[in-house]
């Protein structure tokens, strides 16, 4: 069910439109439609976290990280680096980590703002939107 955005309180409606923009400017979320970014948004975040904090993200989870910084290893307590995501700023592009062995663990670096993602709820809107486009490429071939 979605949540419609003019539903939520101002403030949040902003930082969801705030986040949409933003998301648009990588390769993954552009071709989405707004209103299905702006309810992936709605459920997942965006989440605040200081260094050191571990995510709680689980395999098959994508972590969009907004603004801040990111390590994963190969296991908590372990030297083996696996991933290192770093965003400076507002205007960067974000960085993702488009997925999470088992057993890794997941450190903010700094002071972060991140979405985590369930990987089937991006899948059913991504395949959506490609059936959308697929249709409306039809349409326009009759």
């Amino acid at each position: 069910m979605k949540a419609p955005i003019a539903r939520l309180p101002e403030e949040a409606r902003l930082e969801v439109q705030r986040v949409t923009a933003k998301l648009k400017k990588t390769r993954l979320f552009a071709g989405l439609p707004d209103a299905d970014l702006e309810q992936l948004i709605a459920q997942s975040g965006p989440v605040t976290g200081d260094a050191l904090d571990r995510l709680s993200a689980r395999p098959g989870d994508l972590v969009v990280m907004l603004d801040g910084g990111l390590h994963m290893l190969a296991t908590d307590g372990s030297s083996d680096h696996l991933a290192i995501l770093s965003v400076d700023g507002p205007e960067a592009e974000p960085g993702i980590l488009f997925t999470i062995p088992q057993g890794a663990a997941v450190r903010l670096t700094r002071d972060s703002t991140y979405l985590v993602i369930d990987g089937e709820r991006l899948d059913a809107f991504v395949s959506g939107a490609q059936e959308q486009r697929s249709v409306a490429s039809l349409d326009d071939a009759v």
